[in-house]
């Protein structure tokens, strides 16, 4: 936690929040989100996904409705890098498929009508594009406040690429087509 962007952070529980693999669910790649004056947490890795409540002071999870601590959200080709947000009433669900250390990798969406889905398919946003650079993934999405302008923050390697391991954060524009459905993103060089 911090009072400014830049930090200070500070640890709010001094332990982690997740530490288990429920589910399956590697405990990693958490992003938070607000639905219904309620906070949520989406993570996970090794080809499981997992939904989570948050209380209202971020110290701790409390269960949903139906007394479970975490639902299963996988989609079909789920890897890692989970994200959840809402625009103009359309829940966006991206993730990354394929493989960190591959050209395969890239970041796949589905869309629903709220955070719990159902969801449907809609297709891959962002993949390897050459001669620009393969392996784009693991994503954010920022939406400038009081505006429709989106934008992605991932990592990629560039060609030539130093190795596998070999990775550059990138940001590009997010553009939404009329009906809802996210174009596919186009690297800058």
């Amino acid at each position: 936690m911090a009072d400014r962007p830049e930090g200070p952070y500070r640890d709010l529980v001094g332990r982690p929040l997740i530490d288990c693999f429920w589910n399956g669910a590697q405990p990693i790649d958490q992003y938070v989100f607000e639905y219904n004056g309620e906070w949520f947490m989406i993570y996970g890795g090794w080809r499981r996904c997992n939904l989570v409540k948050l209380a209202p002071n971020f110290k701790s999870l409390v269960p949903f409705d139906d007394g479970r601590m975490w639902r299963d959200m996988t989609p079909k080709d789920y890897v890692e890098g989970s994200v959840m947000f809402e625009r103009k009433g359309i829940w966006y669900f991206m993730y990354s498929s394929g493989s960190w250390t591959r050209d395969s990798y890239c970041v796949n969406y589905s869309i629903g009508g709220s955070p719990f889905g159902p969801f449907e398919f809609k297709g891959r946003v962002l993949s390897s594009q050459k001669p620009v650079a393969t392996g784009a993934g693991h994503h954010s999405v920022i939406n400038l406040p009081g505006t429709d302008e989106w934008y992605i923050c991932y990592h990629r390697r560039p060609i030539p690429s130093l190795s596998p391991h070999h990775r550059v954060t990138c940001l590009d524009r997010m553009r939404f087509k009329d009906n809802g459905e996210i174009e596919p993103v186009v690297m800058t060089p």
